[in-house]
């Protein structure tokens, strides 16, 4: 059986970072692993942004022969998202600023621009893939950066929360700051970033009750609460169009790269139906997994997802 190692962790200090909100994120720190080989003309790069509450050596078991990213072929950057507790977070920041900057998505994005533009070098990647959280930030690239990437894959992500998905976060968060609890990103091998699909028979109370009592596993790992909290900020108010009038039609008008949309029929997290239309509107290639595995249809379905991102890289 073929395992992965998580590489090293590599830290990037970019200086002061401009947000979209208008404020500033002093002495922002990047965090971030490589794997594989870079060649001679920097033309195999493929990032991967972490997804809710990821960190960059929980990808590691993606890389590889037959998984999410052959690293074989492909030069691999896994950044750490802002406010996952490896990257600039209120865990790790000496400043208040940190806990007090309302960051965003695109912030997160633009984070991962400067890394690869003023610190590696990197002009252009063949691709940019993400899963959850992560693809939401596949997203503002494609629209912040349109000729950056050569193609990209948003896996159970959207370009634009609902007024479902918004409720449902909204929801969980309220009854985890009373309970004192937090989301559960898993505590299998592979990692999982967002609350647990409920079971098809609870009730919406139960289903929220039942997120605010797996808490406690995101405070063990993470040891301050406001990392998540930070991080759910960006994911309630993310939508690509904001930059254009608040519209998502006329974010899509910016989008010129090929895309793969991967999207879970089941999916109660994030909801399918934004992008598929999303794609469909631009006549990119949909997969949809008919997985009982819901938002993490990307874990019980990853090899199947894996050839096919394979396939679509190649053409």
């Amino acid at each position: 059986m073929w395992f992965a190692l998580a590489s090293i962790l590599l830290s990037v200090s970019l200086g002061d970072l401009p947000l979209q909100t208008g404020g500033t994120l002093p002495d922002c720190r990047i965090t971030y692993r490589a794997y594989g080989q870079l060649n001679a003309e920097k033309s195999n790069v493929i990032l991967i942004p972490t997804w809710y509450n990821g960190r960059s050596e929980d990808l590691a078991r993606f890389m590889g022969p037959g998984r999410l990213v052959d690293d074989n072929d492909y030069y691999v950057i896994v950044v750490d998202a802002l406010g996952n507790g490896s990257s600039s977070s209120p865990s790790n920041a000496m400043h208040l600023c940190v806990v007090m900057a309302s960051n965003t998505i695109r912030d997160m994005v633009e984070s991962q621009h400067q890394l690869l533009t003023r610190h590696l070098g990197i002009q252009r990647v063949h691709a940019i893939i993400g899963i959850s959280m992560g693809g939401m930030q596949v997203y503002e690239w494609m629209a912040a950066y349109p000729n950056f990437m050569n193609k990209a894959v948003p896996i159970v992500a959207t370009p634009e929360m609902s007024e479902k998905d918004i409720k449902l976060w909204t929801s969980h968060f309220k009854i985890f700051n009373r309970a004192g609890g937090g989301v559960d990103v898993g505590s299998d091998e592979m990692g999982e970033e967002v609350p647990k699909e409920p079971e098809a028979k609870q009730t919406i109370v139960e289903q929220v009750m039942g997120m605010a009592r797996q808490g406690m596993g995101m405070y063990r790992r993470f040891r301050d609460p406001f990392n998540p909290l930070k991080q759910f900020e960006a994911i309630r108010s993310h939508s690509i169009g904001r930059p254009f009038n608040n519209s998502l039609a006329e974010a899509s008008k910016r989008v010129r790269v090929p895309f793969l949309t991967i999207i879970a029929s089941s999916d109660t997290a994030v909801s399918p139906d934004t992008p598929r239309s999303f794609s469909d509107g631009l006549g990119m290639p949909v997969i949809e997994l008919d997985s009982k595995c819901g938002h993490a249809a990307f874990k019980c379905e990853h090899y199947e997802i894996g050839a096919a991102i394979a396939k679509f890289l190649a053409e």
